[in-house]
C-alpha cells in the first residue's frame, strides 16, 4: 500500500493521504511504519496527523490536506464520517489515496450506513486477507465493491508457500 502511495507521489497524482484503521494496535503499528517509510524514502515534506486517542488533529488536515498523512479510526468514529461529508466533496480529495486496512469491517451494516463519498477520492485501496464477507452478508459486499472497488491483487497461501519467504515457520 505505501509502495503504491510512494508512486503516485513521485509521479505527482497525490499530495494527501489518509489511512483508516481498525484498532489501537494497528493505529500506532500504522504510524510507525509510515514513519520508517517517509525516513526511507526520504519523504520529509509530509506531516502525519492522527485522529485517535488523545490526538485531535482532523481539523488541521482539513484547513491543510496538501502534503498531510491522516490516520484515523475506522470503527464506531464519527470523524471518519465527517471526513466523508466534508473532504471528500472538496477538490483536495481528488489528490488524496484514502487506504481501509482491514476493508472486510467497512461492510459491517454501522459502516454500510456511512455516506457513500469515496468516489470523491482520487484513489482509493482497500486492503484485507479476506475481502469478501461471505454468501451471508451480500449487502456489506455489495457496500464494499461500490464504495472501494473491485479486487485488483490477490496473493493466496499457495502464492504464499510457493514464493517460501512470505510465511514464518509454525511450530
Amino acid at each position: 500500500a505505501l509502495e503504491i502511495a510512494r508512486h503516485l507521489i513521485l509521479e505527482e497524482q497525490i499530495d494527501s493521504l489518509i489511512l483508516c484503521v481498525k484498532d489501537d494496535t494497528l493505529l500506532f503499528q500504522w504510524e510507525l511504519e509510515i514513519e520508517k517509510w517517509l525516513s526511507k524514502f526520504s519523504i520529509d515534506n509530509f506531516l502525519i496527523r492522527k485522529q485517535f486517542n488523545k490526538f485531535k488533529e482532523l481539523d488541521a488536515f482539513l484547513l491543510s490536506p496538501e502534503n498531510s498523512i491522516l490516520i484515523l479510526r475506522q470503527h464506531h468514529n464519527p470523524d471518519l464520517e465527517r471526513l466523508l461529508n466534508e473532504f471528500a466533496t472538496e477538490n483536495e480529495a481528488q489528490r488524496c489515496l484514502m487506504i481501509h486496512d482491514e476493508v472486510h469491517n467497512m461492510g459491517a451494516r454501522q459502516k454500510t450506513e456511512l455516506p457513500r463519498n469515496h468516489k470523491g477520492f482520487g484513489y482509493v485501496l482497500g486492503l484485507s486477507a479476506t475481502s469478501n464477507r461471505g454468501e451471508f452478508d451480500e449487502e456489506g459486499n455489495a457496500y464494499i465493491l461500490e464504495e472501494i472497488g473491485e479486487t485488483i491483487f490477490t496473493y493466496t497461501l499457495e502464492d504464499a508457500i510457493r514464493d517460501g519467504d512470505a510465511l514464518c515457520e509454525f511450530n
